[in-house]
């Protein structure tokens, strides 16, 4: 949302916790607002984690025009809990009638409906952090289904989590083609984390992922940290 590498914003401790005070510093603009200046509509849909203990540090007042998702890091899929609280937001209103359906699924829906709905001409800015692959590794099990000849569960669940955003990712460009909008749009594809991050290094397929031999992770200055996956389309 920067530009920023994290220890430029203060985050050089790592990813913010349920119960820290903190937030990305308010003096740090946010690449929706520089949108915004230019007639953008901006929305987000999915995974926030940049600041909640304010609402200062929140999605609609850092440059978007609406927010649906969840303010922490490692919800679960399907309840939209962490440390046993409900995280899932409307805007400002808690959302309790998700209970039991997996987050990919509805957030998915939510960014197709803002699509259909763009006025015809406004430019659109639309920011998808899915979920997916982030732990806790969740996926209805006709995606894992797909990878039954992997014996690793984990891997076997991360695979399937994978080909859920996939199949996500295809609605959403799909949806964008019907509303006239994908021969004028640039899709940049983009990574939260490396694949690295916390592998156990005797067990590197303990979280469903493998990148030996490298294992640092995104606020490290060596690779992988400096280099997540940034294809454009």
């Amino acid at each position: 949302m920067t530009g920023y590498f994290p220890y430029h914003v203060g985050m050089q401790h790592g990813a913010m916790l349920p119960e820290q005070p903190a937030g990305v510093p308010s003096k740090f603009t946010f690449l929706p607002e520089k949108l915004k200046e230019l007639g953008y509509s901006t929305h987000v849909v999915g995974k926030w984690h940049l600041g909640f203990c304010n609402w200062n540090y929140t999605p609609t007042y850092r440059g978007f025009d609406s927010f649906y998702g969840f303010y922490n890091g490692q919800d679960d899929y399907y309840k939209h809990t962490v440390l046993g609280g409900l995280d899932l937001r409307d805007d400002k209103e808690v959302v309790k009638t998700k209970d039991g359906e997996y987050s990919t699924y509805f957030f998915t829906d939510r960014i197709v409906d803002i699509i259909e709905k763009n006025p015809l001409g406004l430019p659109l800015f639309l920011y998808l952090p899915f979920q997916n692959v982030h732990e806790p590794l969740q996926v209805p099990k006709r995606f894992e289904d797909m990878y039954s000849n992997v014996q690793n569960e984990n891997r076997r669940i991360f695979l399937g989590m994978v080909s859920a955003m996939d199949e996500a990712i295809g609605n959403v460009t799909m949806a964008m083609k019907k509303a006239g909008l994908w021969d004028n749009t640039l899709l940049i594809f983009t990574a939260d984390d490396d694949p690295c991050s916390r592998l156990v290094p005797d067990n590197p397929g303990s979280r469903g992922r493998n990148c030996r031999p490298r294992y640092g992770r995104r606020e490290s200055t060596g690779h992988p940290g400096v280099g997540p996956a940034l294809p454009t389309y």
